[in-house]
């Protein structure tokens, strides 16, 4: 899980021209947003998160856990391709 979501999130990190991604922690993302991030455990899941500097956030490693758990119906392709089309 950890390689695939960090692939993944090199994908959209080095290929999205519009939006400059950067690699965060989850005690980052905490202090960035309290509200979103208050209830959010500290799993493997959110242990790297891409912040694009705003207000955007984006779970790659989540995104493979749940690829891993239930299917093609959580897509790390259409992931990647969605954040690249914006």
């Amino acid at each position: 899980m950890l390689r695939a979501g960090a692939y993944v999130g090199e994908v959209i990190r080095r290929n999205d021209k519009k939006t400059k991604w950067q690699w965060i922690d989850l005690e980052t993302a905490k202090s960035l947003n309290p509200e979103f991030f208050r209830s959010m455990p500290k799993v493997i899941a959110s242990a790297a998160i891409l912040y694009n500097g705003k207000s955007g956030f984006v779970f790659p490693l989540a995104k493979v856990e749940k690829y891993l758990e239930n299917g093609s119906e959580d897509s790390v392709t259409s992931l990647a391709q969605v954040m690249l089309s914006k």
